[in-house]
C-alpha cells in the first residue's frame, strides 16, 4: 500500500490487489479511494493484519504486528485469476511485504516465475523464506537491505564491499536489477554487471518507516519514465530520504 500511494502521487495509474479481511475492509477501501488507485483486492475471512509502529524520540522503532488473515486454497485460486487478468493490461508488478498465513514461499515464487515468463517486470521486496524462494524465480528487481541480504547468505554484511560481493553472487540467478539499501550509507544498484551508488543528503532522520517502500516506488517510477540510470537512482534515493525526514 505504501508503494501504491507513492506511485499514485507521482502520477502512475496503479491497481492494488492481494488479500483483504472481511472483518475490517472499510478503512482500506476508503484509503484506496483517497489515494486514487484501482482496488482489485480479494476479500477473505478474518481481519486484515494491522501493524503498529512505536517511534521514540531516540529513533528506536518498536513493531507490534497482529496475525492477520488465514488464506485458503479457494482464496488463492480467486487471487490468481485476478493477478493474471491484470497481467493482460499491466507491465510492472510490485510484490512486497510478508506473506499471509496459508501462502507458502514457493507459491509466491511461482507467481513471480509466471509473470516473468509473460515478460512482466516484477519488483520483489520481501525477506527471510519468501526472499529466498523468490530469488530463485528470477524477479526483474530485488531490493534487500544489508540485514536482509546478510540473512540470506548467512553472513553479517557490515561494509559496502561485503554487500557488493553478496549481491554479485545473486546476479548469476538471472536477476536484472539488484538494489541494496544501506540506510544513511546510501543505495547500491547492480545492473548489467556494473554498479551505481548514491548517497542521501545529510538530514535529521525522524523515522525510516516507509523509506524502503518509497525507494521501491521511486525505482519503479524511474524505470517507467525510462530515466537515465544515474538520474533514476538519484531520484529514488532522494524520494526515500524525503520519506525519512518528513515526519519531523
Amino acid at each position: 500500500m505504501n508503494v501504491a500511494k507513492v506511485l499514485s502521487d507521482l502520477g502512475a495509474d496503479v491497481t492494488v490487489t492481494g488479500f483483504l479481511g472481511k472483518d475490517n475492509p472499510e478503512l482500506f477501501h476508503q484509503l484506496f479511494a483517497d489515494i486514487e488507485v484501482t482496488d482489485r483486492f480479494i476479500e477473505v475471512e478474518g481481519a486484515t493484519r494491522i501493524n503498529v509502529k512505536l517511534v521514540e524520540d531516540s529513533g528506536t522503532v518498536s513493531d507490534i504486528n497482529f496475525p492477520g488473515v488465514q488464506v485458503t486454497a479457494k482464496d488463492i485460486a480467486r487471487f490468481e485469476t485476478t493477478l493474471f487478468e491484470l497481467a493482460q493490461t499491466h507491465d510492472f508488478f510490485v510484490l512486497a511485504g510478508s506473506l499471509p498465513r496459508g501462502i507458502e514461499p514457493e507459491q509466491c515464487a511461482a507467481w513471480i516465475d509466471a509473470l516473468h515468463k509473460q515478460g512482466k517486470k516484477v519488483l520483489f521486496d520481501s525477506s527471510r523464506a519468501a526472499l529466498k524462494a523468490g530469488i530463485e524465480s528470477s524477479p526483474w528487481l530485488i531490493k534487500p537491505n544489508e540485514e536482509e541480504l546478510g540473512e540470506f547468505i548467512g553472513e553479517k554484511l557490515d561494509t559496502a564491499d561485503k554487500c557488493q560481493a553478496a549481491a554479485q553472487s545473486l546476479s548469476k540467478k538471472g536477476i536484472d536489477n539488484i538494489v541494496v539499501s544501506m540506510g544513511s550509507q546510501g543505495v547500491m544498484w547492480l545492473n548489467d554487471n556494473a554498479w551505481l551508488c548514491s548517497q542521501p543528503p545529510r538530514m535529521q532522520v525522524v523515522s525510516t518507516v516507509g523509506a524502503g517502500d518509497t525507494l521501491v516506488a521511486g525505482l519503479c517510477w524511474g524505470h517507467m519514465q525510462q530515466m537515465p540510470k544515474p538520474d533514476l537512482l538519484r531520484f529514488a534515493t532522494a524520494l526515500s530520504a524525503m520519506q525519512s525526514a518528513k515526519w519531523a
